[in-house]
Order: C-alpha cells, then sequence, then structure tokens
C-alpha cells in the first residue's frame, strides 16, 4: 500500500510531491527508507535539482541514501558531486557510498580524490574500497581506449 502512494507521489513530479516522498528518507523504518528512495528515483530532474543539497545533509544517513540517488543522475554530474563529498565528508559509510558509485561510473578524474580520500580517512575498509574502485576505473578506461 505505501509503495503505492509513493509510486503515485512520485508519478505526480512536483517539489511537492518531492519533498512529501523524500521525508520517508528520514525514518527508522528501513523498509519504507528503501520505498522511498525507489519513488525519488522515478523523479529523475528533481533528483538532479536537489542532489546536492541531499549530499551535504545534517543527516549522515540522509547522504548515505543520496550517494545512491546520484544513479538516477548523469555520470559526469554524479562524479563531480560525489567527488566533493570525497573531499571533505568526515562520515567514512558516506564516503564508502560514494566509492561505491564512482566504481561503476567513475572516471579516471576522480582518482586523486579517490586516493585523497582514503588517506583523510585511513579505515582499512574504505582504503580496499577505495582499491577496488581505482581497479574498475582503470580497467574500464583501458577498455575504452582499446
Amino acid at each position: 500500500m505505501r509503495e503505492a502512494i509513493l509510486t503515485s507521489l512520485a508519478k505526480i513530479h512536483t517539489g511537492e510531491s518531492f519533498e512529501a516522498v523524500l521525508r520517508f528518507m528520514r525514518v527508522d523504518d528501513a523498509s519504507l527508507r528503501t520505498a522511498s528512495l525507489d519513488a525519488l528515483k522515478l523523479m529523475p530532474a528533481l533528483v538532479a535539482l536537489n542532489l546536492d543539497a541531499l549530499l551535504h545533509d545534517p543527516d549522515a544517513d540522509v547522504r548515505v541514501l543520496a550517494c545512491d540517488l546520484a544513479r538516477a543522475v548523469p555520470p559526469a554530474v554524479a562524479q563531480k558531486l560525489l567527488g566533493a563529498i570525497l573531499e571533505d565528508d568526515p562520515q567514512i559509510n558516506v564516503c564508502a557510498a560514494a566509492v561505491d558509485l564512482l566504481a561503476e561510473i567513475g572516471t579516471p578524474e576522480i582518482l586523486p580524490a579517490l586516493a585523497s580520500c582514503s588517506e583523510r580517512l585511513s579505515a582499512p575498509f574504505l582504503s580496499f574500497s577505495v582499491q577496488m574502485a581505482t581497479r574498475q576505473i582503470n580497467a574500464r578506461s583501458a577498455q575504452l581506449q582499446a
């Protein structure tokens, strides 16, 4: 039932419906957060308009979810916004979420920001994630050049 309501709000596709769905990203219920995230992805133009603000939200959980929402915007836009997160977000989980998406969409231009984030936060799992992302980006780049 709630998925139907959230999908209906997404189909309305207004700033007001976006804000209504966005409220559910802040609840403790994980399934409701996931449903709201899915509904927000159905509004890519509104996601693009609000993504930078979401990536800088005071709530780290919202910032983590916003990294997933970055899939709804063009990869170059997502890379630019996520690169800024890598430079200054203090939460390892937010940076790890950014690294995860950048492993899929990143270009070699993001590699210095990845390395800098790994050094700045110096957590073993984040360092490993950055190494894996770097390998994926380099491999994809080599394939494109071949």
